[in-house]
């Protein structure tokens, strides 16, 4: 869950990467994660990143929603609940406030199953919002399988 969460995390910060010059926008590892509630059917997490900008512009992710599936169906939604801003001329931890929604009838537990199957017919795909200085533009993440993101991002799952 944890790898998945974080190849989420790389797919939006190459999108915003794309809105300022890449080479003053540097995201780091994960340096927290707070659980802000947990129901049978979602999850709210906040994400701590270290990020620096080295910009005169900052940063906002405005909206986000990336869909998880294995062979075709819905297994989790990760979506923005608040905007996250990375402002210029910082280096620290910026919070991405997630929600993390389980689809099925067992929710999480069925989420943990299908995945603890390994990641073969696993896809990522959706969309991020972000603005940089007056610039306001939606990309959409293409659906592409876990491990060609994981490849793309040099990880090894």
């Amino acid at each position: 869950m944890k790898k998945i969460l974080l190849l989420t995390l790389i797919a939006v910060t190459v999108l915003m990467s794309s809105c300022v010059n890449p080479d003053k926008l540097t995201f780091g590892g994960i340096e927290s994660i707070q659980l802000k509630g947990v129901s049978t059917s979602q999850m709210g997490l906040d994400i701590g990143v270290h990020a620096t900008n080295s910009s005169s512009h900052n940063v906002t992710l405005t909206d986000m929603q990336i869909e998880i599936k294995r062979q075709g169906t819905t297994q989790l939604t990760f979506n923005l609940r608040e905007k996250s801003v990375v402002p210029r001329k910082s280096d620290g931890v910026v919070i991405f406030p997630l929600v993390i929604r389980f689809n099925g009838l067992l929710g999480a537990l069925g989420a943990y199953s299908t995945f603890s199957k390994g990641l073969e017919g696993v896809t990522v795909s959706g969309y991020a919002t972000i603005k940089a200085g007056w610039m306001k533009k939606r990309f959409d993440v293409p659906e592409m399988p876990l491990e060609e993101l994981a490849r793309r991002s040099k990880l090894s799952l």
